[in-house]
């Protein structure tokens, strides 16, 4: 069954996979082993899916960030 993978969208963009879907999740070989992934958070079942759950990701990413840069800005070094 074909997936598409959204889990690494960030670093190294949607991959679609093909492997089995069990109760516990979804796997695929890959490199000589099996990984798995939680459907409906890191797989998906269609392209549509996978681009939404990576857009979310992105959005919470640049929030975070933007976080971090605001308290950077607050810093300041006394001697």
């Amino acid at each position: 069954m074909e997936m598409w993978i959204s889990k690494y969208a960030l670093s190294s963009g949607i991959e679609k996979a093909d492997g089995k879907l069990m109760d516990s999740g979804y796997f695929y070989k890959t490199e000589g082993y099996w990984t798995g992934f939680k459907v409906g958070r890191d797989a998906h079942a269609t392209l549509e899916e996978a681009n939404a759950a990576a857009e979310a990701a992105r959005v919470k990413k640049i929030k975070s960030l933007e976080k971090q840069i605001k308290a950077l800005e607050k810093l300041q070094f006394t001697t």
